[in-house]
Order: structure tokens, then C-alpha cells, then sequence
């Protein structure tokens, strides 16, 4: 008997699911997205508690603070093409949006209600098009689903 444990859904139905078309969320190593993908993403700053104390916010064209406290980004997003993508815990990224899905069991109590891509498990969650797995083991193991578009 080869059934898949597809864990619990520490969510129960209602978090890290998308209300309107009813597919869960992704969630995917860092180390499984495409080299190219981080020259793509949109940085996200802190916004400085201390703007008119400031001399270095708002210059040279960026609209955050460069001093000490506030030069590192605080996560990362990505939109294109259909796939949304954000920071998710250290080293994971949500998928929020895709134009593709695939399957996997549920995540960790860390993420109740998500889907974790490149697992087996029979849990449908947002995935990525097929040629962003390219040299992943994700490719090997995994499906990439088109969704279908309503007419």
C-alpha cells in the first residue's frame, strides 16, 4: 500500500489559501529558483522611524533611508508574468500567484495551510512554469500544471 501522507492542515482551510479561486499558496526553498530570479526582485526597505533626522532618505532617486539602520532590506517581493513571489521565514519563498500549479503535502505549523512545493503529496497549491525549475531537483520530481484560462 503506497498511500501519500499528505500532513495536517494546520490552517484548517481558511489561512494561506487563495479566497477567490480556492488554491492553496506554494511555499519553495530559495535554493530552488532559477539563478536569474534575484536580479528580478523588488527589495523591500524598513520604513526609518526617523525621516526628518535623516540626511540620507529620499537621495540620489530611492525613496528609503541609507544609514546604518536602515540598509538592509527587510524581505523581497516579486511580480511578473502572472507569478507573485515573497520572502517567506529564512530561506523559503511564498507563491501567491502563478500561472501554473502543482502538488505537495502541507507545510509546517510555520506556515499553516500552505503547500510544500517539490514534496510528494496530493495537495494542489500554486507552483512555477515549468522552466523555472531548470537544473532544480524540483524538475525531476515534480509536475508544473497550466491553469486553465476561462473563456
Amino acid at each position: 500500500m503506497n498511500e501519500t501522507y499528505n500532513g495536517i492542515d494546520y490552517g484548517m482551510g481558511r489561512t494561506n489559501i487563495d479566497q477567490t479561486t480556492g488554491i492553496r499558496y506554494g511555499v519553495i526553498s530559495q535554493h530552488d529558483l532559477p539563478e536569474w530570479f534575484f536580479d528580478d526582485v523588488e527589495m523591500i526597505y524598513p520604513e526609518p522611524e526617523h525621516v526628518d533626522d535623516c540626511d540620507n532618505y529620499g537621495t540620489d532617486d530611492f525613496d528609503h533611508c541609507f544609514c546604518n539602520d536602515c540598509l538592509e532590506p527587510i524581505g523581497w517581493h516579486y511580480e511578473s508574468g502572472g507569478v507573485c513571489l515573497a520572502d517567506c521565514l529564512d530561506s523559503d519563498a511564498f507563491i501567491f500567484a502563478s500561472t501554473h500549479t502543482t502538488t505537495g503535502p502541507y507545510c509546517s505549523p510555520c506556515v499553516p495551510g500552505a503547500v510544500s512545493v517539490g514534496t510528494d503529496g496530493d495537495i494542489v497549491c500554486y507552483g512555477l512554469p515549468p522552466e523555472w525549475y531548470d537544473g532544480s531537483y524540483v524538475k525531476q520530481n515534480h509536475i508544473s500544471i497550466p491553469i486553465a484560462k476561462e473563456s
